[in-house]
């Protein structure tokens, strides 16, 4: 049987450093001695589990293999902790499509924010309508500039029927002009009719003097238009929109003595795709996924932390409009 003459205790060999993204950085160290003190070396490692030369408590495997002559190896390997920063960051996008109503539709919002008296028509009447199944006769004769008048709060004494092709915002024959012809002063929120050409003007800025033009604007049709639009979505029997949700995922692995500090501010909060790629780090590889509109949802943190090393999952989820009143813009 071979002996060791003049040392008994195991001889430490050189350290190795390796580093995967499963487990960060990894240092190894060998030790070569008896077979019984190789084992006494991997007990009393086991109960510190202390690395010798940083004094952590970091991972530890050990692995004893004997060799010739009575002798053994015991490779230790430490889940190093000397990096700072993120040692290793992934990143996964997901989405799923569900169905909203039609009443949250973008052009159906744009109705109830510019055209009140027309929305509120439509939310009453749509059972109706869905009963009657008479929304091609209600496309062909509604005629909504008068609902669109009610909300300037016009009376009948300062509507103006003219039969006239010439609109009152023309520079050569304009309000002031109709006004010498027939006696009637175009005073703020007065309603120019142009029976020849169909179409409704509503005076937002009275003349500055006479002779002067004042600042028109067409009245009802815009309005008019976008309501027969969505009527013909009822008819068609459109009661929902497919949407798509996106749902963008981080893991980062830092390590536990690391003095950079993960950024928590701006949870729940909106971010832009600006800075998603600029203040959130983004991959710029993985923008072609990404939706170049709407705005991000930053989601609180969840933190896997086991000995020297922690794990942050992060989650930011997407949609086309966010409540501004609930959600505020996130800030750098």
């Amino acid at each position: 049987m071979a002996k060791i003459i003049g040392e008994t205790q195991p001889v430490k060999q050189a350290d190795t450093l390796s580093f995967s993204p499963a487990t960060g950085w990894v240092s190894t160290k060998q030790y070569v001695g008896p077979m019984a003190e190789v084992q006494a070396l991997a007990a009393q490692i086991k109960g510190e589990k202390t690395d010798d030369d940083a004094g952590t408590p970091p991972t530890v495997t050990l692995n004893i293999a004997p060799i010739a002559g009575g002798l053994a190896t015991l490779d230790v390997s430490y889940d190093d902790d000397i990096g700072t920063g993120v040692e290793f960051a992934t990143w996964s996008l997901e989405s799923s499509d569900y169905e909203k109503s039609i009443w949250t539709h973008p052009t159906v919002r744009a109705l109830a924010i510019n055209c009140p008296v027309e929305y509120k028509w439509l939310r009453l009447n749509a059972d109706e309508m869905k009963k009657e199944a008479n929304y091609d006769d209600l496309i062909a004769v509604w005629d909504c500039s008068l609902a669109a008048l009610q909300t300037w709060g016009i009376s009948s004494a300062v509507m103006n029927n003219l039969g006239s092709a010439i609109p009152p915002t023309d520079a050569t024959y304009g309000d002031a002009y109709y006004s010498a012809q027939v006696g009637r002063n175009f005073s703020y929120k007065s309603i120019w009719m142009d029976t020849t050409a169909g179409k409704n003007y509503t005076c937002t800025t009275a003349p500055a003097d006479v002779g002067q033009a004042g600042v028109w604007a067409e009245l009802g049709s815009a309005c008019c238009g976008a309501a027969q639009v969505i009527i013909t979505y009822l008819r068609d029997g459109v009661e929902a929109f497919i949407v798509s949700q996106y749902v963008l995922r981080k893991s980062i692995t830092m390590p536990t003595s690391t003095e950079d500090i993960y950024a928590l501010q701006n949870v729940n909060k909106r971010l832009t795709p600006w800075m998603m790629e600029n203040k959130e780090g983004v991959p710029a590889g993985l923008k072609f996924a990404l939706p170049d509109y709407g705005e991000w949802l930053k989601k609180a943190p969840s933190i896997t932390y086991e000995r020297n090393k922690m794990t942050i999952e992060q989650e930011y989820w997407h949609a086309e409009d966010w409540n501004d009143y609930i959600y505020i813009r996130g800030s750098y």
